[in-house]
């Protein structure tokens, strides 16, 4: 790795895009958590990564501690940087599908990344931000400035490419393995008080991980009809939104079928709970 401190330009090690090996799968695995997104992403949101024909292909994009990937198919990249602590990872950036960035190559606007810049101070208009009281302007929202090098942070990862049949498995692993996250008391606790179980038959919450940042809740009503919400997890908070909030493509039954099929805890309305062995 060279970092050059006068611009503050980091260059990692680029390899070409290669089919990635069966490594990337394994548990940890910078690139494990990334992975499950994408599944969790097609499992619950019903959005193929490789396209309707099923010729498009998912770039993985990894040099610890940074980690992301590229989907034509949904015209979207991502970077990721691991925490410290456990194998998850936090958004960094973002933008849509170039061909640049699913080779390796990705350039963080003004040396910082928006999220980055939020979390020191917010995100002013036109892409500026402020960090510690200094405004810095990203250059490409002032076309009088031009590019400022100095501010400029660009990452050379390794590339490798993934095909559905390496990809395999669309579940993820919380559903595959069953297994019980460690957020699930505190979103019982938050579902209880929003008084959802008022006026239905139970709540129905399927298995999901300590990672997943987004929650489909099943609620029966009396007469059999069903309402599904989206429910948010915060750092400290949950916050319960309507289905589509997050653009689903499965219909109101098709995601009342997944979360049948993928129950963790039935909620009863008279305080029990009906937990799937």
């Amino acid at each position: 790795m060279k970092i050059i401190l006068g611009s503050v330009i980091v260059t990692l090690a680029c390899l070409g895009a290669v089919p990635c090996g069966d490594a990337i799968f394994e548990a940890g695995s910078p690139a494990a958590a990334v992975i499950d997104e994408i599944r969790w992403k097609t499992h619950w949101l019903g959005r193929t990564p490789f396209g309707s024909s099923g010729d498009s292909g998912i770039a993985i994009l990894a040099e610890d501690p940074y980690v992301g990937y590229c989907i034509a198919a949904w015209d979207q990249c991502l970077l990721f940087k691991r925490r410290a602590v456990g194998n998850t990872v936090y958004q960094m950036d973002g933008s849509r599908f170039e061909a640049q960035r699913a080779s390796g190559l990705w350039a963080i606007r003004g040396g910082l990344t928006m999220q980055e810049a939020a979390d020191n101070g917010g995100v002013k208009n036109r892409g500026d931000v402020t960090l510690n009281g200094r405004v810095i302007r990203d250059p490409a929202s002032d076309p009088k400035t031009g590019p400022r090098q100095q501010n400029a942070l660009t990452l050379i990862l390794r590339a490798c490419t993934l095909d559905a049949l390496q990809f395999g498995t669309t579940v993820p692993n919380a559903i595959r393995n069953h297994q019980r996250p460690k957020q699930v008391a505190s979103l019982i606790r938050a579902i209880r008080q929003q008084d959802l179980l008022k006026n239905s038959r139970g709540i129905v919450v399927p298995f999901f991980g300590d990672s997943d940042e987004d929650v489909f809740i099943k609620v029966e009503k009396p007469g059999g009809d069903v309402s599904i919400m989206l429910v948010v997890q915060r750092e400290d908070f949950w916050v319960f939104r309507p289905h589509h909030a997050i653009g689903a493509k499965l219909s109101m039954e098709d995601l009342s079928r997944k979360i049948a099929e993928a129950a963790m805890v039935k909620l009863l309305p008279d305080g029990l709970e009906e937990w799937v062995q």
